[in-house]
């Protein structure tokens, strides 16, 4: 503890605020006219082969080609999860209850993107859920062989394309920071979205963890980055739990105790996932 000259007065820390870009920021959040999404959600696909071409004139030209009708779509099933921060102190500190519950929701609301990203990316409490980290539907670009890092973006800005545009890459702050430092990627902060000069958005998820397809941890140089199709994200009202002083303390050990809570489900279109290994002492 520091020297100080007398009593030590209470003052304020930091206010904690979100990252500047983040999951929940880039992706759309639809309006929710209700809360039934809480329990899961079945999406419906929109159709994802890429189109023919076809001359109804000439059929020698036409070999190979014909008026398919298109694989047929299933439903893919997301399930929400609970995110939730706690604060706990002494019961004679709380003199205020309804400020310690705006304290915990002012974090919740800061540090929510740790653990929603770090679920995206990992499937940690919701393993069935489609999620970046998964073997299953997975494409691994260059046979998981390392690249550089511009190398890399390449792969996944031409996975991308292979499978007809419109899609997102992911990656940890260590390799944004590079590219950034490159000028290859855009960040706008006002709106919380990069992108690349493709136009291709690009999350540094801080709660990304690098691991590749089969869940292995990154290693000390080496991160693992993935293309995805288009992320939704929806997020329920935050809600404070217990709502008296009363029924938040605990009186055999005089601690009390509030929690911030929020339901999140995320979605998203698999029609690209594709992975690929980059080293970033690799030289560009």
């Amino acid at each position: 503890m520091a020297n100080t000259f007398g009593p030590p007065i209470f003052i304020d820390g930091p206010v904690p605020s979100p990252p500047a870009l983040t999951l929940v920021g880039a992706a759309r959040q639809p309006p929710t006219t209700g809360d039934r999404w809480i329990n899961g959600a079945a999406v419906w696909p929109y159709p994802r082969d890429l189109p023919d071409v076809f001359d109804p004139c000439q059929p020698a030209s036409s070999a190979g080609h014909a008026k398919d009708a298109g694989t047929a779509t299933t439903e893919e099933t997301f399930a929400a999860f609970n995110v939730l921060e706690g604060i706990s102190c002494t019961t004679r500190s709380v003199r205020d209850p309804a400020e310690w519950q705006r304290r915990v929701q002012t974090a919740l609301e800061a540090y929510e993107h740790w653990a929603i990203e770090r679920e995206f990316w990992a499937g940690a409490l919701r393993p069935d859920n489609p999620h970046l980290a998964q073997s299953t539907g997975t494409t691994t670009l260059n046979s998981g062989t390392a690249v550089s890092l511009k190398d890399g973006i390449a792969r996944l800005e031409q996975a991308i394309a292979d499978a007809g545009g419109n899609g997102w890459i992911h990656l940890r702050p260590t390799l944004f920071s590079l590219l950034s430092a490159w000028d290859t990627v855009e960040a706008d902060l006002t709106r919380g979205v990069a992108k690349t000069q493709l136009g291709t958005i690009v999350v540094p998820g801080v709660g990304y963890v690098g691991s590749k397809p089969d869940g292995t941890a990154p290693t000390n140089t080496n991160d693992w980055a993935y293309a995805t199709g288009p992320v939704e994200v929806r997020k329920s009202e935050v809600e404070i739990l217990p709502d008296t002083m009363a029924a938040a303390t605990d009186r055999a050990h005089n601690l009390t105790t509030f929690r911030a809570e929020r339901y999140v489900l995320i979605t998203w279109d698999q029609r690209i996932h594709a992975a690929v290994q980059i080293d970033r002492t690799i030289t560009p």
